[in-house]
């Protein structure tokens, strides 16, 4: 259990802080802090962390020296040439605020606001269409601001989320109504927190009987050598049977592809696709019988002309007075 100590401190004892800024860091991790003020040899900081009952801010590092005290030593560092703050294996303890300056009326403040990775929680495997489930995304905190918590279906921010955030932990739930489009979605829990974003994931699988099968792509006709496949959706993945105009079959796992013959150039032919599967014990069963045209290949023309009738037109004579004109109605030449 996380307590939570407030500390009131004199302004008469309290240095003079001429600017400040939060800087956010996670639990067990490093954090290095960029005094912003020069000269660097003259740069000295100074901490007041929660943890600590003290009347005024500790010395973390003066006169190019860093503390040896019990709670400085070993994790509190100083880079000379640059005048930077690191400190490794950050805990709540250090939560708190960090001073540098270079003399008594120029100063920076760092607000230290420590945070764990958001987690992610809740039932997504062995879902059925219609099945509730509760999505739940924590993120423990610590400091004087929670982070931000958020959850999306893929790209897409769920409105119906909720916040239940309490002292030192931000939590967001949402109720999930599933659907067997959801089956292989990703659900995000984008947590922020200043500039740190981090993300938790949570992979659907829902099971759901065979639906209608298609043909892609799905056209009017078709050139020998093309292909053309039968997709079939479900979880577990359908299997899929292709019968050929000329009786042969073939099979696939969620989906069969279908070369167009040279043989059926010209013709009209049908492709009867079944897929099936069984959830929980239950079998199902989809079909389809797929009619469409297999014409000529179009061969490009010098300069790329893709109508044969088009080019040849202009080479075609025109009809003199003395050929005459086709009537269409009677299917003769004449005036």
């Amino acid at each position: 259990m996380t307590v939570w100590v407030f500390y009131c401190f004199s302004l008469v004892t309290a240095p003079l802080v001429t600017s400040q800024s939060n800087i956010f860091g996670q639990f067990d991790k490093s954090i290095t802090l960029k005094c912003p003020l020069t000269p660097v040899s003259k740069i000295e900081w100074y901490d007041w962390v929660y943890s600590l009952s003290a009347d005024t801010p500790a010395t973390v590092y003066k006169g190019g020296q860093t503390s040896d005290d019990e709670y400085h030593k070993g994790r509190f560092s100083v880079d000379s040439n640059t005048g930077r703050l690191t400190i490794s294996g950050l805990n709540e303890d250090d939560v708190g605020i960090y001073f540098c300056n270079t003399s008594q009326s120029n100063e920076h403040q760092f607000n230290l606001i420590l945070a764990e990775l958001p987690e992610c929680q809740g039932q997504v495997t062995g879902l059925h269409e219609n099945d509730l489930t509760n999505l739940q995304c924590n993120m423990k905190y610590s400091g004087n601001q929670a982070p931000k918590l958020e959850w999306l279906r893929e790209d897409e921010v769920l409105s119906n989320a909720e916040d239940k955030n309490q002292i030192g932990m931000a939590t967001q739930t949402v109720d999930i109504k599933v659907t067997a489009e959801m089956d292989q979605n990703t659900f995000i829990c984008r947590a922020v927190l200043g500039e740190m974003v981090e993300d938790c994931t949570l992979h659907f699988e829902v099971k759901y009987q065979v639906r209608d099968p298609t043909f892609d792509p799905e056209k009017k006709s078709y050139t020998p050598g093309s292909t053309l496949s039968c997709v079939a959706k479900g979880n577990p993945e359908p299997d899929v049977k292709v019968t050929l105009p000329d009786g042969e079959m073939i099979r696939g796992k969620g989906k069969v592809k279908v070369v167009i013959s040279d043989e059926w150039e010209g013709l009209t032919k049908s492709i009867f696709c079944q897929a099936s599967n069984e959830v929980d014990g239950v079998p199902a069963s989809k079909s389809l019988n797929y009619t469409f045209l297999v014409s000529s290949p179009v061969e490009p023309n010098e300069g790329g002309n893709q109508d044969p009738e088009a080019e040849n037109a202009g080479s075609k004579p025109v009809p003199t007075k003395e050929d005459g004109l086709r009537d269409e109605t009677k299917g003769v030449y004449g005036f």
